[in-house]
C-alpha cells in the first residue's frame, strides 16, 4: 500500500504541474501586461500631441491670415489719409487706422502664445516619440522572453502529461477512481498529507487511531473532514 501512495503521491505532484503550466499558458504575465499597457498609453498621447500640433497650426496660419488682411487694410487707410479732402473724412480714417493698429497688436499677440504653444507641443511630442521606441523595446523583450518561456512551459507540459498518463496506468483502478473521483470535488487535490497527526490539506487533527492505521499502510484511509486520501509522514 505504501508503494500505491508513492505513486498517488507522484501523480498528485504531476496534476498539481500541470495545473500551473496550463494556468502559465493561458494567459500573459502581468508584468508583461503592464508594458504593454504603458506602451500603448504613450502611443495614445502621441496620437494627442499629434491632434494638438495640427489644431494649432491651423489655427497659427488662420490667424497668420488674418494678421494679412489686417495690415494690408492698414496700409490702405494710410493711403487713404492723404487722398481725404475734408476734416471729418480725416478723422474717420485716422480712426479707421487706430482700429486696425490694434487689432494688429492684439492678433499678434496671439500669435507668439500660439507659437510658444505650437514649440511646447512639438517638444513634448518628440519627447513621447522617443519614450515609445523605448517603451517598445522593453514590452518586445519582454514579449519575446515571455514566449520563449512558454515553448519551455509547452514542452514541460506535453512530458508532464506523458508522465500522468504513465502513472495513472500503474495505479490500481479502484485507487485511481476513489482519487479522481475526491480530486474533482477538491479543486484537483485528491491526497492530502497528514503529518503530526494533522490533515495538511484542511488543518484538522486527525484522530490517534486512525494514525496508527495510517503508519501500518494496510488500506487506504481518508480524512474524516476534507474526505480527501491521506498520506502519512513521521516528519516533514
Amino acid at each position: 500500500m505504501k508503494a500505491i501512495l508513492d505513486s498517488l503521491k507522484s501523480y498528485q505532484e504531476v496534476l498539481s504541474r500541470i495545473a500551473e503550466l496550463e494556468k502559465l499558458l493561458s494567459r500573459v504575465p502581468p508584468e508583461v501586461q503592464a508594458l504593454e499597457s504603458e506602451w500603448k498609453n504613450i502611443q495614445a498621447r502621441i496620437s494627442g500631441l499629434e491632434t494638438q500640433k495640427e489644431e494649432q497650426e491651423t489655427k497659427l496660419k488662420t490667424k497668420r491670415e488674418a494678421l494679412e488682411e489686417i495690415v494690408a487694410k492698414e496700409q490702405k487707410f494710410q493711403k487713404d489719409l492723404h487722398e481725404v479732402t475734408n476734416n471729418k473724412e480725416y478723422h474717420a480714417v485716422l480712426k479707421e487706422i487706430d482700429t486696425a493698429k490694434k487689432k494688429i497688436h492684439s492678433i499678434q499677440d496671439d500669435i507668439e502664445q500660439l507659437s510658444r504653444d505650437f514649440k511646447q507641443t512639438e517638444g513634448n511630442l518628440e519627447e513621447c516619440v522617443q519614450l515609445e521606441k523605448e517603451s517598445r523595446e522593453k514590452y518586445e523583450k519582454a514579449m519575446k522572453a515571455y514566449k520563449s518561456t512558454m515553448i519551455e512551459n509547452d514542452k514541460e507540459l506535453e512530458e508532464k502529461l506523458r508522465v500522468q498518463s504513465d502513472l495513472a496506468d500503474k495505479l490500481p483502478a479502484g485507487v485511481f477512481k476513489q482519487f479522481t473521483r475526491i480530486a474533482d470535488r477538491r479543486n484537483g487535490i485528491g491526497l492530502a498529507l497528514c503529518l503530526s497527526a494533522v490533515c495538511q490539506a484542511c488543518n484538522v487533527r486527525v484522530r490517534q487511531n486512525i494514525v496508527d492505521q495510517l503508519r501500518k499502510y494496510e488500506r487506504v484511509i481518508t480524512c474524516e473532514s476534507c474526505k480527501r486520501i491521506l498520506y502519512f509522514t513521521e516528519t516533514e
